[in-house]
């Protein structure tokens, strides 16, 4: 869990994201195309450390964001790649560095630039640590086997990682998770408590999932017999009719007993 001693500058370029939450030790592909986005990225690249700290919006809908739309805890990101599009937007490669708590804005008409604090990680007791670790990843385990909804190479990544800060981070990807839950896990400082906030997540999916693969199964059973009947009624007329018993009276003899069955007055049978 021994994190890398980054230093960084007293403020950075900020870019706000719709619909995502960037975590620390993640490699993540951004699409940057509102016009501050961009400039922020340009801010970035010309320094001799491409940082910049990516924080989720709380409304997804609003184009024109301000500093007060904006959560206040982010992740500081590293620009591994970049490629520019000639429309003016951008898409990059970004590696998560750490969390960090945004203390300012920075006034500045091109771009969003604030000053921030470093979050340390709380690890909390080594044995609960380690216990809660092997359950969420039993339940992750039974959540990638049931088919939840994850990348495949992430998975396989959280299944061999020891790290249970980084374990968490790995199983926040997880598009069954809401933005404002990732963001809600992004939040917390304590390693423990995002096992715990995770082991609950895990474990309502997976019974949502076994659910709906029992719903799946009994459709497709009776999906499956009324083919199956269907089938059988057409070979059924098919041998009556190679062997001239085609009259159609086996037809006529199950409507009357419906008929019968239905109780209907004399006039309208």
């Amino acid at each position: 869990m021994t994190e890398e001693i980054r230093t960084y500058p007293t403020e950075l370029p900020l870019v706000p994201l719709r619909e995502m939450v960037v975590f620390p030790k993640i490699v993540q592909p951004l699409g940057v195309g509102r016009e501050k986005s961009v400039a922020a990225i340009n801010a970035a690249m010309n320094e001799e450390k491409h940082y910049v700290i990516f924080a989720a919006q709380k409304d997804a809908e609003v184009d024109d964001v301000t500093s007060d739309q904006i959560y206040g805890t982010a992740t500081v990101a590293e620009i591994v790649r970049l490629l520019r599009i000639p429309d003016g937007s951008a898409q990059v490669i970004v590696t998560g560095l750490q969390r960090v708590k945004i203390t300012g804005f920075v006034p500045d008409t091109r771009y969003f630039r604030v000053t921030f604090q470093p979050i340390t990680e709380i690890p909390g007791e080594a044995v609960e640590r380690e216990a809660l670790l092997r359950s969420v990843k039993s339940l992750f385990g039974d959540y990638v086997e049931n088919g939840g909804s994850i990348v495949p190479e992430v998975a396989m990544t959280a299944k061999s990682t020891d790290d249970p800060s980084h374990f968490a981070d790995l199983v926040a990807q997880s598009q069954d998770l809401t933005i404002e839950q990732r963001q809600q896990l992004l939040e917390m400082e304590g390693v423990v408590e995002r096992l715990r906030f995770l082991s609950v997540f895990l474990a309502k999916q997976n019974e949502i999932l076994q659910m709906k693969a029992k719903i799946q199964s009994d459709v497709q059973q009776t999906l499956d017999k009324t083919q199956r009947e269907y089938i059988l009624r057409e070979q059924m007329k098919a041998i009556q009719k190679e062997l001239g018993d085609d009259d159609g009276s086996s037809e006529v003899h199950e409507l009357r007993e419906k008929i019968d069955a239905a109780g209907m007055p004399d006039e309208l049978k």
